[in-house]
């Protein structure tokens, strides 16, 4: 079904498909995708921008409007598209004051952020997510390539015409990692907007979703319980996640956002005095994945990802590929199957790219 994009109306913004370069070669990349346009990823919030007359929207994947909450965001914006209206793909890093990258946790509290603008989907009175990727990156460096503003900038976009290139393009986003970004998107240049991208990067990191959390005796959450999505639209759990000292501060966080959602008919079970507490499945964490050998699997370390929905989970098969190894039988706390909601469908159908025009190369 088609998408229509209007001023003010949040629209689900397509996922990026993860290719974990350690298992996935960059010569492989270039035979699926050939010619095609890249840019650093940045690690941070993604945001849909809505610019109307009357003021911004910052629409999180979720739909969650965070102007209110974000309010040098929304003013940068303002002031950096001008008058007329605008809806637009953004990545909000998060800075501390002397301007240094902020792990995307830190997004709503930091004090300065800054914002990459990586394209388009309205613009000059248009929808613009039907038109092929070139023509929209080429239509977002006209009308803003050249505005300077601290907060908000154009992101790097490349083209690529070789595997060579392609490599390149990895590399310096890998090596500009202390700047805030972790890895490479890669666009089909005949791609539209709601085709599906890749994700280029070697991190063991994972988003998944918490299904329940254990209390030790002194009534302390020690242990989180998380999946991942399955093929089916469900949730199929991963394992669980243990608290270690360091994590403490991360986990109040954690367990304050997931305290909503402890389900409403009360199942607990003790375990001798420990309990183990179901959560409906509605809380994002990004995960740290280890493997040994490639045959087991260690979660560690957890990050709340207010910006995400169980939607933005990442995928069983996208796991395999981080793990190198089979996922084996299912772990469930509580000896059930979690279902959520199906994801919205995302068009994985991208024509191959015909011959094309030479383009210009973006940020020199």
């Amino acid at each position: 079904m088609l998408v229509s994009v209007t001023p003010g109306n949040f629209v689900r913004p397509p996922r990026a498909a993860l290719r974990d370069i350690r298992s996935t070669r960059i010569a492989e990349v270039w035979r699926d995708v050939g010619h095609c346009l890249v840019y650093p990823k940045a690690d941070g919030w993604r945001l849909q921008v809505h610019v109307l007359g009357d003021g911004v929207r910052l629409f999180s994947r979720t739909g969650v409007d965070w102007a209110a909450k974000l309010p040098g965001i929304a003013r940068a914006f303002q002031r950096f598209v001008g008058d007329g209206a605008a809806v637009l793909d953004v990545e909000a890093v998060a800075l501390d004051a002397r301007g240094a990258f902020l792990e995307p946790e830190h997004v709503p509290t930091a004090p300065q952020h800054r914002c990459f603008i990586l394209d388009v989907l309205y613009l000059h009175g248009a929808d613009r997510t039907r038109v092929r990727t070139e023509r929209r990156v080429l239509l977002l460096h006209e009308a803003f390539g050249e505005r300077a503003a601290a907060e908000v900038v154009v992101a790097a976009h490349r083209l690529v015409t070789s595997s060579d290139e392609l490599r390149a393009q990895y590399d310096h986003s890998m090596a500009i990692g202390h700047q805030g970004f972790d890895g490479l998107i890669v666009k089909r240049l005949s791609a539209r907007y709601f085709d599906l991208a890749l994700k280029l990067k070697p991190k063991d990191t994972i988003d998944a979703v918490v299904t329940g959390a254990e209390r030790d005796e002194r009534g302390e959450i020690v242990r989180l319980a998380v999946a991942v999505r399955a093929s089916d639209g469900g949730l199929t759990s991963l394992g669980h996640v243990h608290r270690t000292e360091v994590d403490a501060p991360r986990w109040a966080a954690i367990w304050a956002a997931c305290e909503r959602h402890v389900a409403a008919d009360g199942q607990v079970r003790l375990y001798g005095r420990r309990q183990a507490i179901q959560i409906a499945p509605q809380v994002v964490v990004r995960v740290d994945v280890t493997t040994v050998r490639g045959l087991a699997r260690y979660l560690r370390g957890a990050m709340l990802r207010e910006d995400k929905g169980p939607e933005e989970a990442t995928t069983l098969d996208e796991v395999d590929q981080i793990a190198a190894s089979s996922i084996g039988q299912q772990l469930d706390l509580f000896d059930s199957v979690v279902e959520v909601a199906p994801p919205v469908s995302i068009n994985q159908t991208i024509p191959a790219t015909p011959q094309i025009e030479q383009l210009q190369l973006f940020h020199g």
